[in-house]
């Protein structure tokens, strides 16, 4: 398979968390895995990453699963070295719109980047799949994508 044939992805900020809570246990674990072992590409915006920063900085973070701020910025450092950055649309240019407008940043990048797919559990983007103002876009859960790829 060539570079070019292989999917380009938005992941959702709680599938690369639980990932990171959860090591090696669980669907999200294997997506990043499968990411890791360079089956898919993984776009990324700046506002995607201070999402995910911002969210492993939490208190609650260090306190429940020991993510102290030094292993959150290592992260993030590696996301930044390790995705493709693109350019997202400007929320104001998009053609659909999620019921929550924070996750608006995942479309934004989604189809800015011209992504294959956007992953995510998240019912607010999920309920968008199939819309055609995604055009090729397709919403998925881990399972999905998993699965079809």
């Amino acid at each position: 398979m060539t570079d070019k044939n292989k999917p380009v992805v938005v992941i959702d900020t709680n599938l690369f968390i639980n990932a990171l809570i959860r090591k090696s246990r669980g669907k999200s674990s294997q997506l990043i895995t499968d990411w890791q072992e360079d089956r898919f590409h993984v776009a990324m915006s700046d506002e995607l990453i201070e999402e995910v920063r911002g969210v492993l900085k939490r208190e609650k973070m260090a306190k429940n699963y020991g993510i102290t701020p030094e292993i959150a910025e290592v992260f993030v450092t590696e996301l930044r070295l390790s995705t493709r950055f693109v350019t997202p649309l400007k929320l104001t240019d998009l053609p659909i719109h999620s019921r929550d407008k924070k996750d608006d940043i995942f479309l934004a990048c989604a189809l800015g980047g011209d992504c294959d797919y956007l992953i995510s559990h998240d019912e607010d983007l999920l309920s968008l799949a199939g819309s055609p103002e995604l055009e090729k876009l397709k919403i998925v859960t881990v399972a999905q994508f998993l699965f079809v790829r």
